[in-house]
C-alpha cells in the first residue's frame, strides 16, 4: 500500500494542494492521516493507536494554531517588506 499512498497521496496533494496543504493541513494531516493510516495499516497495535491519538490530538491542536498564528506573522512580515520597500517589488 506504501506506493499507492504515496503515488494519490503524495503526488496529488502536492498537484492539487500545493503549499496550501503544508500550512492548513500540516499537522493535521499527520493527525488524521499518520496516525490513522497506522492504524488502519496495522503498523502499531489498537491499545497503543489510543493513547497516541488522544495524546496527539491535544499536542497537534497546539501545534495548528501556533502554525497558524507563524504564517499569519510571517504575511504580516511580508505586508511590512512590501509597504516600506515599494520600488523592490514592483515586479511581483
Amino acid at each position: 500500500h506504501r506506493y499507492m499512498d504515496t503515488w494519490i497521496h503524495g503526488y496529488m496533494d502536492t498537484w492539487i494542494h500545493g503549499y496550501m496543504d503544508t500550512w492548513i493541513h500540516g499537522y493535521m494531516d499527520t493527525w488524521i492521516h499518520g496516525y490513522m493510516d497506522t492504524w488502519i495499516h496495522g503498523y502499531m497495535d489498537f491499545s497503543k493507536k489510543l493513547s497516541n491519538f488522544k495524546q496527539s490530538h491535544l499536542y497537534r491542536s497546539r501545534k495548528i494554531s501556533e502554525n497558524a498564528q507563524n504564517t499569519q506573522l510571517i504575511i504580516n512580515g511580508a505586508k511590512q517588506i512590501t509597504t516600506n520597500h515599494p520600488c523592490d517589488f514592483k515586479m511581483i
